[in-house]
Formats: C-alpha cells, sequence, structure tokens
C-alpha cells in the first residue's frame, strides 16, 4: 500500500460462502475504517467483486476525486461513505478497458441518446463504469424495469455481461 504516510493494516475478506477473497488495506491516516471499506464493496455486484483484485486500500491522499483505480489496485481517500464510487472504481477493474473498447459497447451507447451523467460523458471507460453503478442501483433497489430508456441499450449490455 505505496498510498500510505506510514503503517498499514491488511486483511483478507471473504463475503459469504464466495470462493475468493479480498485483501483490504488501512492506512493508519485512513479516511475510511476497515468496516466501512468490507460494507461498501460487499455491496458491489457479485460478478464485478469477484474479478481478481490485487488490493483495495484506504489512505488519506491521492490524486482524483476521492478514488482511483490503476491495473488490479485501488485506493480511496476522500469518498466519504459513497457507495457508488465502489462500484465505479470496481467497475473499472471488472472492465479491465476491454468491454468498454468493444464495438458492441460503442454501438450501444451510439444507439441510446443519453449517459447517466457529465462524467459518463468523459470517454468509453467511464461511461461504462457510470452505466454499471446505474444498473447497481436499479438491479438492487428492484426496479430494473424503471431503468432510464435512453440508455437501455447500455443497460442491457451489462446485465448480458453480469448474468
Amino acid at each position: 500500500a505505496d498510498q500510505c504516510d506510514n503503517s498499514v493494516t491488511a486483511y483478507t475478506v471473504t463475503y459469504g460462502s464466495d470462493p475468493f477473497s479480498v485483501i483490504i488495506c488501512i492506512c493508519d491516516n485512513a479516511v475510511l475504517d476497515f468496516a466501512t471499506m468490507a460494507q461498501k464493496f460487499g455491496k458491489v455486484p457479485y460478478k464485478v467483486r469477484a474479478t481478481p483484485v490485487l488490493s483495495i486500500t484506504a489512505a488519506s491522499v491521492g490524486k482524483g476525486g476521492g478514488a482511483f483505480t490503476v491495473g488490479d489496485r485501488i485506493v480511496f481517500f476522500d469518498v466519504g461513505e459513497k457507495t457508488e464510487v465502489f462500484v465505479h472504481e470496481s467497475a473499472h477493474v471488472f472492465d479491465a478497458s476491454t468491454l468498454s473498447f468493444t464495438q458492441e459497447w460503442h454501438n450501444d451507447i451510439d444507439a441510446d441518446t443519453c449517459v447517466p451523467d457529465g462524467y459518463a460523458q468523459t470517454n468509453a471507460v467511464e461511461d461504462f463504469a457510470q452505466v454499471l453503478v446505474t444498473w447497481t442501483y436499479y438491479v438492487v433497489s428492484g426496479n430494473i424495469n424503471n431503468a432510464p430508456s435512453c440508455m437501455q441499450h447500455q443497460l442491457n449490455y451489462l446485465s448480458e455481461v453480469l448474468s
């Protein structure tokens, strides 16, 4: 955990009967505690969470808007307790710049008339992560049929990929 100023404590976490675990690192000066990190990461959709992640780290400083992903490492440093940031950053590891680079994903973006927000307009990679956040919200709330129809192609793509 090179994002830590001093010492770090590492935990190996397994969720329920998941056949995999994740390493959660907590810097001694972290903005998030272990319980929060474990609880929020547990809300990431199963198939996304099952993607091999080397580690997720709670730090006190970093670049970006509160979290960032480099390869299979995710660092959170100023996200409060926003579950959507955990889903968004985990989406980058799940995607690994492969799914968001497919012609099918780009066709689905073109076929739709909207994306989730301004950040999703940055590029197809950020759109993928933000659509996954949107998809997660509607699936968890049991309202996937009420999701915005203007991004239905993108949501359907994720439904297929995550089924």
